[in-house]
């Protein structure tokens, strides 16, 4: 049994074939399909769809304006169906808008109120209270701030109330009667809140000044002043 071994010179078979660089390659003409998926390739619009109404407004479908059919409606359904007032009492000593509110913890009927017209008040809410105080509810003027009145708050035991204000003031009123027992100051800027410590006449206030102070409500001494 014999082989035959055949070898064969490859190389006069084979042809260079130079590389290119890319950027170099001239520009190939594209075909009909390639051309369409370029949006506006001609000039014109391909998208395919439906506008529905344009930027000012006005619709283009069918040709015919938007008449705006449906938030017609959505007024017309509001003013069928008005919203109700189910408030049971409605206050309006304030003369501009009304910025802090407070119930009383001990009185079920007192409430405080403190606004933009550099006031607050104490008012009764009720049946009861209109009965008690013959329909004028026992309504306190708290006068003596400059600038609105951010914040109110009662003591543990509803006697005193604390008002905070934009006037970098914080006064301090006898719930019975109204009156102001303290004017307590010290922040260089408006007041943003007042707190009164659960035990004790000890109150505290935070000013936009980054202070935060404590003073003893009754004597009107300041206890501690701490930044940050």
């Amino acid at each position: 049994l014999g082989f035959l071994f055949v070898c064969v010179d490859l190389s006069a078979c084979l042809e260079y074939v130079p590389t290119m660089n890319p950027a170099d390659a001239p520009p190939r003409e594209l075909s009909e399909d390639e051309a369409e998926a370029f949006i506006g390739q001609d000039g014109t619009d391909a998208f395919d769809g439906v506008v529905i109404d344009d930027l000012d407004g006005e619709g283009t479908q069918g040709g015919e304006e938007s008449s705006g059919g449906d938030e017609d409606g959505e007024a017309g359904a509001a003013d069928d169906h008005p919203m109700e007032d189910d408030s049971m009492q409605v206050f309006e000593g304030h003369e501009d808008a009304v910025l802090a509110v407070a119930w009383s913890p001990t009185q079920s009927d007192l409430v405080a109120t403190g606004g933009q017209d550099d006031e607050a008040f104490l008012w009764r809410v009720g049946q009861d209270a209109a009965e008690a105080t013959a329909g004028s509810m026992a309504t306190t003027e708290l006068a003596g701030h400059t600038d609105t009145v951010v914040s109110v708050a009662f003591n543990a035991a509803g006697s005193l109330l604390a008002t905070g204000s934009l006037d970098s003031s914080v006064k301090v009123w006898r719930v019975p009667d109204g009156s102001c027992v303290q004017t307590l100051e010290g922040p260089a800027d408006g007041i943003d809140w007042v707190a009164w410590h659960p035990k004790g006449d000890i109150l505290l206030a935070g000013s936009e000044d980054f202070t935060m102070w404590m003073w003893l409500a009754t004597t009107g001494s300041c206890m501690q002043a701490r930044r940050g």
